[in-house]
């Protein structure tokens, strides 16, 4: 049986998804993904593996009716048809099921344990631009810490936690304490803010502001850059971190992503805060 991955989402849960298809195909299923739902709905920036990894998307536009079908698949999730995910959670049974439609975003770092190396070969960033070759070479050269601070749509999403000036604070601190003399190069989607909210703390930081639209992937690849990693609960950061090849890096991240649960998908070697 052949199976269907659904693509959907931002940059880092569309990498969740590739990498959930890499470790299908590595336990001999056969597979392939599919696109579709980005000729329907917007979603961020598109389909953009294919910009940042030069991965292949759906070979043709699809059709009326197949828009039309994935539609119906979205809406009604039938159990004998489809096979979804439990969010942040390994569900190593999903590997058995005889379903032709994977729909999920696979967001746990155990579906590709095995396949580490292959994850890493394929996410290898492309086209980065004069700026940010700049950028990385001062990173190299300095205690670098990527921080991530998630502000815009997170501030109207009830279930969501909000990393908030208390946790940046202990974060800092903590990196303070274990490496001399940082500096700071924040990612934001509310630069402006955030050159007011740093000044608090008295460390040198960078604002990177320059990488908007198409090349905002490039934010990713300068968190990977960083010798040091403090992430918001968002898939894009944490692909940052997870990428850094820094064998001593430090990466710290909330220990809730929502509200209401205690779902995250953080690695056992990361330094957790807790979000008040």
């Amino acid at each position: 049986m052949k199976h269907t991955i659904i693509m959907s989402g931002g940059l880092g849960n569309q990498m969740f998804q590739y990498a959930f298809y890499l470790s299908m195909k590595a336990k001999g299923k056969k597979c392939k993904i599919d696109d579709t739902l980005f000729y329907i709905t917007k979603m961020h920036n598109g389909f953009e593996l294919k910009q940042v990894f030069q991965l292949q998307n759906s070979l043709n536009k699809p059709s009326l009716l197949k828009k039309i079908w994935m539609q119906l698949l979205r809406r009604f999730k039938p159990s004998l048809l489809l096979c979804t995910d439990s969010v942040y959670q390994y569900c190593p049974e999903v590997y058995e099921s005889r379903c032709p439609y994977f729909m999920g975003d696979w967001l746990s770092p155990e579906y590709f344990a095995n396949i580490e190396s292959t994850i890493i070969d394929t996410y290898r960033f492309h086209n980065i631009i004069s700026r940010n070759v700049e950028i990385v070479n001062q990173m190299q050269v300095s205690n670098s810490v990527s921080i991530h601070i998630r502000r815009g749509d997170y501030l109207n999403l009830p279930n969501y936690c909000v990393c908030d000036e208390g946790y940046y604070r202990k974060a800092i601190n903590l990196i303070t304490e274990f490496v001399s003399n940082p500096v700071f190069y924040v990612f934001s989607n509310e630069p402006e803010w955030c050159e007011y909210f740093m000044r608090k703390f008295g460390v040198k930081f960078v604002i990177v502001d320059w990488n908007q639209g198409k090349y905002s992937y490039q934010d990713m690849y300068l968190m990977t850059q960083c010798k040091n990693n403090i992430i918001a609960n968002s898939t894009f950061s944490w692909w940052g971190a997870w990428l850094n090849q820094y064998v001593d890096k430090i990466v710290i991240a909330p220990r809730m992503w929502f509200k209401n649960n205690n779902y995250n998908i953080n690695c056992p070697e990361w330094r957790l805060i807790d979000i008040k």
